[in-house]
């Protein structure tokens, strides 16, 4: 048989016309659109004619040449088929390297002959040999004329064809009478009714099915709810399954999803492969495909084609009077359980679920299409690994067609598949304007909750959707305006004050991407009042919704006209987002600069003369005294004091653009790195123009050398990584400036020195930089930065969203470090609270050991309360001292300017993962993680204060934390202190101070965090209430004398007690109930009291001197130790204490000498408290 004919019961003419007409409906069902031409038993010249004017035809499009050997000699070893002549009186060979020249590529050949592998070998031969002499050919004519060859057609490589071949080359095609004589072309062209056939005869069970009933399948191969479509269904998805699970992912690509010809060929390839093997034929291919015909997967296939069988008969018997209901197949749905199983207990495993492509198959079903998106989103939502694999079989023409599906029930699921994998892969935009898919996600934004249905959380549907059509219109100039025409601009207007964050966050993002590089879009915005709404978010509690604002603020800049009106919103807008330039996130200050830079764009006139007015302003003080530069030197603590001195001795016109300028002066010198890098390369770009435009030679110029680290000191690196680069240093411009305007450059050493010359050496901090170049300065014209918050945004949805957190999963590596910190805690409380009532009875002098402190640290001794870490500093460098092993364990530097101090650090979040904070003295807060490893990181930094008082030189800044309410109290640079909320990342209450001196210490109560002490430089303390009015705030002052309070701590849990120790010796405890002093300790320390401190829980308390005198007494003053830290054999010269402090939780005190830190502990042993 040939083509399901028998040649023998039709005329010869009439027999070769019926089969070629067969062949071409069994390829037509698998690409009706393509144009078939007959060519039965051709001459040489039919043959040459033929291809030639397909190709010419096709163009650059595939074709297939499908060859029929039957009947012909075979092919010979050097690739040779065998076709008549004019006459037809004997065969002529015909090389495929003729075929090759007239068919070109691409290709698709199909040798259905004895010895096939013949032409397949000898046409790789001959297509390797071809594109080595095109490649020569066009290296030659680059090299002669520069270019390709000019007017001739891109060359295709011939190894990019594609063939199959029916067998090896030294192999003849089976013979059995059973079989059709055209074995492979039946594989490829009607799968289903040769695997049929293929399971007749060789399962001796089925009995009561002819081959004649197997061409008579019920239905129809397209329509899967019919027993010939369902098989073809579930052959696809068979055959699909096995291709992913065995191929490599690119050859999968290739031939099983870019073609829908070639994918069909190659899945019926798989069978004949399967089939063929059992006749002693083994079918090639190039490409050289992996063996298939041992999958598992084939014995599913088995028995779904088995399940079909056994019903056949009945389904065909014209006896029957009632028709007998065809049993569709639960191959779907226990794949699907399969696949269930998988997402519970495989992932563990590094193998994919093999289930996958059928999966997508089951989309297709109306029957089991939500259990699978169910499954589906559930695997998407695992990790980015996940995505890919699903990407990897082809996941986006299946779910683009369920866009079109009106079901409610699937918007949940359907929307949250899209969300995944845009994330990853956005190259579907073009899919989605040429079926309207946007519209869907449109649709669902302009809902009402009332028509959302029963979704849990509609505003984060919404939010999904605004992600994805985020990134619809994402450089993409027809999806804007393919969405601005559909109303997505109102869409969005109604969702921007939501209470969902996350709304809010991607309603401004995807604003940012609508109306970007277009105008019509952003006049429309404009015209509803979008950009009050915009401005009332830079104030919204959420770090990441004030920084989407600004994305939108800096996409709304640019291309405006003009005009009256363009220039006002303009002006509007720099004048709303200048608020931000005190934002506590670095996230929010970076979009800042990035929106700043987009005005710097388009007016750079108006920048340039701004920023020379402000040089003339700085040239006219030059005329003052070096007395009077060197004082203002010393009251100037940051560039943004300089503008404000400049501003305030010969104000300039106050202009906005003014104002901008100012804040990109003061972002460069932002203390978080890649803030001011951005600034900074902004700032050069006018400073070059303004340089270029004075008529003067750019010299160069020496950069001011970095200060070096210390030895052991590690590179801290930023946790939001930098993408941009900068081309030069502010400190160059600076310099250049100066010489231009005649300012003395040495007021530029201080006080700040370590600005980053690039973003390079923003990583690289603690190096000294290279000497620079004014050359190096340039005018690319290139001044907007372009923000990465998008990107840094879209993490969020390749994160899991629906499993549940490593840090809450029982088992996880997180969590068992949690529950290890709580036990600790746990143990250590367990341990020592029972000693505590005992302790001020029980002498402390009990010697535990010393740790050398090679470096100096003068400052800040902080013990954490759980982990085996001390830490230390001096004016610039932290050091870590592990307790347990007496050593220190790392050094890394603040990165404060030269001339300020750290005045302050405390341990945040010490119950969990801790973090350790510092903050100095120019007013700014830097918090860092993994502290006591090698891979430091700065967490996030921000100035605190911007305007430092002449009088905080001796305090600082001085700090205290509120674990409950995530709260940072900051106050000794000026006359308030500020309350910080660290999640939220902004400034949440100015307390003012109500005092004419500042803050030397402060205490929070750790119960509520609303009764806050503070210590004042003169004596005084005050407690104040967060909670009322400002003029109620101070609810009790008290004066202890006229010396610097040094600590004052709550007693115990008792609010209403409270210790102080203050300069001048004295240590008292008040009561705020009696509104006065109940006790007061003179320690009788010589040298006078230096540094006291006070346990949290026990009741004891420590005071050291100048001398080495250190004592430890109890709350009723009562000595327990004199601790005598340099005595030895040979008694060295005494020493002061620098500093000292208490163990927060077990009975052991720390001293500082500078150069050593002394360990003492309680004499208490765990008996006594039984006494």
């Amino acid at each position: 048989m040939e083509c399901w004919t028998d040649p023998y019961s039709l005329a010869g003419q009439k027999a070769l016309e019926t089969i070629g007409r067969n062949l071409q409906l069994q390829y037509e069902m698998w690409q009706p659109r393509a144009r078939y031409r007959l060519s039965l038993d051709p001459s040489i010249e039919e043959t040459k004619k033929l291809c030639s004017s397909l190709r010419r035809n096709a163009k650059e499009e595939r074709i297939l040449f499908h060859y029929n050997g039957h009947g012909v000699p075979k092919p010979t070893p050097g690739g040779e088929l065998w076709v008549f002549n004019k006459n037809y009186t004997q065969y002529i060979p015909v090389s495929i390297y003729d075929l090759q020249t007239w068919l070109g590529s691409p290709c698709i050949y199909v040798y259905d002959c004895s010895c096939a592998g013949n032409i397949l070998l000898a046409f790789n031969k001959f297509a390797q040999q071809r594109d080595q002499e095109m490649l020569r050919q066009n290296q030659h004519n680059m090299m002669h004329s520069g270019e390709p060859a000019a007017n001739v057609p891109p060359y295709v490589p011939l190894s990019q064809c594609i063939q199959i071949a029916a067998c090896r080359p030294n192999e003849v095609l089976p013979m059995s009478p059973e079989l059709p004589a055209d074995l492979l072309t039946c594989c490829l062209t009607t799968p289903i009714e040769i695997a049929l056939k293929f399971i007749i005869l060789h399962n001796p069970l089925i009995k009561n099915v002819t081959h004649d009933m197997i061409l008579k399948v019920p239905g129809k191969l397209n329509d899967r709810r019919t027993p010939l479509g369902e098989l073809n269904w579930i052959f696809t998805a068979i055959t699909d399954t096995i291709a992913w699970n065995v191929l490599p992912p690119d050859m999968f690509q290739r031939l099983f999803r870019q073609d829908l010809m070639v994918a069909a060929l190659f899945r019926n390839f798989l069978l004949a492969d399967r089939i063929m093997r059992c006749y002693n034929c083994h079918p090639m291919s190039s490409p050289v495909l992996p063996q298939t015909h041992q999958h598992p997967m084939w014995e599913c296939w088995d028995l779904a084609a088995d399940a079909c069988l056994s019903q056949l008969p009945a389904l065909l018997d014209p006896k029957l009077e009632k028709p007998v209901e065809y049993k569709h197949s639960n191959f779907f749905s226990e794949q699907l359980s399969a696949f269930e199983v998988w997402l519970k207990k495989g992932r563990i495993t590094q193998r994919p679920p093999e289930q996958l492509p059928i999966v997508l198959q089951v989309l297709l079903s109306q029957v089991h299409r939500l259990r699978a998106l169910m499954l589906l989103s559930k695997f998407l939502d695992m990790d980015q690994k996940a995505i890919h694999l699903a990407l990897s079989v082809g996941i986006f023409p299946y779910v683009l067609k369920l866009l079109q599906s009106p079901a409610s029930e699937l918007r949940p699921v359907l929307v949250f598949i899209w969300a995944k994998l845009l994330a990853v892969d956005s190259s579907c935009q073009t899919d989605l304007l040429k079926d309207n898919g946007y519209t869907y996600f449109i649709g669902i934004l302009s809902m009402s909750d009332s028509n959302m249905g029963t979704i849990a959380n509609p505003s984060e549907h919404r939010a999904m959707c605004a992600f994805v059509l985020t990134v619809f219109c994402r450089d993409f100039a027809s999806g804007q305006h393919a969405c601005f025409k559909h109303g997505l601009l109102n869409a969005v207007a109604t969702h921007i004050k939501d209470a969902d964050p996350l709304l809010r966050q991607w309603v401004c993002i995807c604003l940012s991407q609508l109306w970007n590089n277009y105008p019509d879009c952003k006049w429309a915005a404009v015209n509803i009042g979008i950009e009050h709404s915009l401005s009332q978010l830079l104030q919204d509690p959420v770090t990441e919704v004030r920084a989407a604002a600004l994305m939108a603020y800096g996409t709304l800049l640019g291309d405006l006209s003009k005009s009256e009106q363009g220039i006002r919103l303009e002006q509007n807008t720099l004048a709303s987002v200048l608020k931000s330039v005190s934002d506590a996130s670095p996230m929010v200050r970076r979009e800042l600069v990035v929106v700043l830079s987009k005005s710097v764009q388009d007016n750079p006139q108006r920048y340039v003369s701004t920023a020379k007015e402000l040089m003339e302003e700085e040239r006219s003080q030059t005329s003052s005294t070096v007395d009077e530069r060197k004082m203002r030197r010393y009251t100037m603590q940051s560039m943004n004091e300089r503008i404000k001195f400049a501003e305030s001795k010969a104000p300039v016109q106050k202009s906005i653009y003014n104002m901008v300028w100012k804040a990109l002066l003061v972002l460069s010198v932002d203390s978080y790195k890649h803030v001011a890098s951005l600034s900074c390369a902004v700032v050069d770009k006018i400073v070059y123009k303004v340089l270029a435009n004075s008529g003067e030679p750019l010299r160069p110029v020496e950069v001011l050398e970095q200060p070096q680290a210390a030895p052991v000191a590690p590179a801290i690196v930023d946790i939001v990584q930098p993408t941009l680069r900068r081309s030069t240093s502010l400190v160059n411009s600076l310099r250049n400036i100066a010489f231009m305007v005649g300012l003395s450059t040495e007021s530029l050493n201080e006080p700040r020195q370590e600005r980053p010359r690039s973003m390079v050496d923003s990583l690289r901090v603690n190096q000294p930089s290279s000497t620079g170049s004014v050359e190096t300065l340039n005018d690319d014209g290139a001044i907007a930065l372009n923000s990465d918050f998008y990107e840094w945004s879209c993490d969020y949805f390749r994160e899991p969203q629906m499993a549940t957190s490593e840090i809450d999963d029982p088992g996880s590596i997180k969590f068992n470090e949690r529950q290890w910190r709580k036990q600790r805690k746990a143990r250590m409380m367990q341990d020592t609270e029972p000693l505590y009532p005992d302790a001020g009875s029980v002498s402390f002098e009990k010697f535990q050991g010393m740790m050398l402190n090679d470096v100096g640290c003068k400052r800040n001794l902080v013990c954490h309360p759980y982990d085996p870490y001390l830490v230390c500093s001096d004016d610039r460098y932290i050091s870590v001292f592990d307790t347990d092993q007496k050593q220190r364990t790392l050094r890394f530097s603040n990165n404060n300017p030269k001339g300020s101090s750290i005045t302050s650090l405390l341990f945040v979040n010490d119950e969990d993962a801790s973090l350790l904070l510092a903050g100095s003295d120019e007013g700014i807060v830097r918090v860092y993680r993994n502290y006591s490893k090698e891979n430091i990181e700065l967490v996030t930094t921000w100035r605190s204060f911007t305007e430092i008082s002449p009088l905080a030189k001796g305090t600082g800044m001085v700090c205290e934390w509120h674990q409950g309410r995530g709260a940072l109290f900051t106050g000794g640079c000026t006359d308030v202190i500020r309350v910080w909320d660290a999640e939220e990342e902004v400034c949440i209450q100015n307390i003012s101070l109500n005092h004419n001196k500042l803050v030397s210490t402060m205490k929070v109560d750790q119960l509520s965090g609303t009764q806050l002490l503070a210590g004042f430089m003169d004596g005084f303390v005050k407690m104040y209430d967060v909670r009322v009015p400002q003029s109620e705030r101070v609810v009790a002052e008290f004066s202890a004398g006229h010396n610097r309070i040094l600590s004052a701590n709550y007693l115990g849990q008792r609010q209403h007690e409270f210790v102080t120790g203050s300069l001048n010796g004295q240590i008292m405890l008040w009561d705020i109930r009696q509104k006065g002093c109940t006790l007061r300790i003179d320690p009788e320390i010589e040298g006078g009291m230096t540094h006291f401190d006070m346990h949290p829980s026990a009741p004891l308390l420590s005071c050291g001197s100048k001398t080495m005198n250190v004592r430890v007494m109890n709350l009723m003053g009562e000595n327990l130790g004199n601790l005598k830290y340099n005595e030895g054999f040979l008694p060295s010269k005494a020493t002061p204490i620098l500093g000292l402090t208490f163990h927060p939780v077990k009975l052991d005190l720390y001293l500082n000498t500078g150069s050593t830190i002394y360990s003492y502990a309680s004499n208490i042993q765990p008996s006594q408290m039984f006494k």
